[in-house]
């Protein structure tokens, strides 16, 4: 008896990002950012924030962490927050 193998589709993961706040800083922070930099339409409030995408939120701390808008003590902790994004497997 000869054996057959079968080939079983291959599982394609997707992946997102979470962005840990952890105090009122830096959820403050990150608001301004994303409405001096965000470019969005409507400005962001706390009850906006989580509806962004994470990835447009990283792109906006970049830039303000490299721009001469904010202070060293706002870039220092701009550079905290982009040092917890973590990245995710999402479920399909």
């Amino acid at each position: 008896m000869t054996a057959q193998l079968y080939k079983f589709p291959e599982i394609k993961k997707v992946y997102g990002y979470k962005i840990p706040l952890y105090n009122e800083n830096e959820i403050f922070i990150t608001i301004t950012v994303m409405n001096t930099f965000g470019h969005l339409p409507n400005k962001i409030t706390e009850n906006t924030l989580t509806s962004l995408d994470p990835v447009l939120v990283m792109e906006a701390l970049t830039r303000a962490k490299t721009s001469d808008v904010f202070s060293s003590n706002y870039k220092r902790i701009i550079g905290n927050i982009l040092s917890q994004i973590e990245s995710v497997e999402l479920r399909n």
